[in-house]
């Protein structure tokens, strides 16, 4: 099922369509998520090295900061995006450090 189905760029609607999109991105498509909570939840940390609670508070806390200063919402894809980013980061300079 498209992921528009579930969810609006604006509204994020529950942890479940976060887990559900997040795996989508993270390249678990719908066929892959047919395991048990617990294995999906561990997908999407080991990802964006975050719970799709925090993430939804994340969201909710950026869309409320933004519209208090007129700018345009964070795309749900470019916060995910950022997510992995920020995980990415921290493993490579701790890699480097010799």
């Amino acid at each position: 099922m498209p992921l528009h189905c579930f969810y609006t760029r604006k509204n994020i609607i529950s942890k479940e369509v976060v887990l559900y999109a997040g795996l989508c991105y993270a390249g678990f498509a719908a066929k892959r998520q047919t395991c048990k909570e617990p294995l999906k939840l561990e997908r999407f940390q080991s990802f964006y090295k975050a719970c799709p609670e925090a993430v939804l508070d994340i969201k909710k806390y950026l869309d409320e900061y933004q519209s208090d200063h007129a700018q345009s919402s964070i795309d749900f894809q470019q916060l995910l995006h950022s997510l992995n980013f920020l995980k990415l980061c921290k493993y490579s300079s701790s890699m480097d450090m010799d």
